[in-house]
Order: structure tokens, then sequence, then C-alpha cells
């Protein structure tokens, strides 16, 4: 089985997440309906959003900090997220 992969409920899941090597990547252009587009910043590790912003890593609304230093400071700094969709069998929250 592989470690990383995309499940048929389209959910990226880490196999033995405990013992995944750490990555890191930006998810570019997030934003509502009619909101700003934000970039946002995560690891696999702690809470997983480190930081984000509307225009570059220099103008972010929570400190920016390199995987590095992510990696250490995500459990404290990070904070929780969560996505609420909806669809036609209503709304899905996901954490």
């Amino acid at each position: 089985m592989e470690k990383y992969r995309i499940d048929e409920q389209q959910y990226f899941v880490i196999e033995q997440f405990d013992q995944a090597k750490t990555f890191s990547s930006f998810l570019p252009g997030l934003a509502g309906l009619y909101g700003i587009p934000i970039w946002s910043f995560y690891v696999n590790r702690g809470q997983a959003m480190v930081s984000f912003g509307v225009q570059d890593k220099n103008h972010a609304i929570t400190e920016f900090f390199p995987a590095n230093q992510a990696y250490q400071r995500v459990s404290m700094n990070g904070f929780r997220t969560f996505v609420k969709l909806t669809g036609e069998q209503g709304a899905t929250i996901f954490e």
C-alpha cells in the first residue's frame, strides 16, 4: 500500500502519519465565492496550517516561517483549519 494517496472520497490520506517524512507546500489562490484569493502554507505536522496571506510571504497575515522552522513551530503557532463544503447532500465540514 502506498504511504500517500487520494481515497475514493477524494481525501488525502497519509498512512502511518507519525512515521511519514515531513513535507510542506503552498495552496495558492484559495477564496470564497466573492472573496479575495489568499495563499496558505502548510506542513504535515501539528495543526498543519502554518501561515497565510493575500500578496506574498512578505505580506503574510500570520508570520511566515520557512519549512525547517515551521515543522518545529506549527504545533504551538499553527491553527486548526475547518473547511465547509456545500453540495447536493448538504453541508460537510472537514477538519
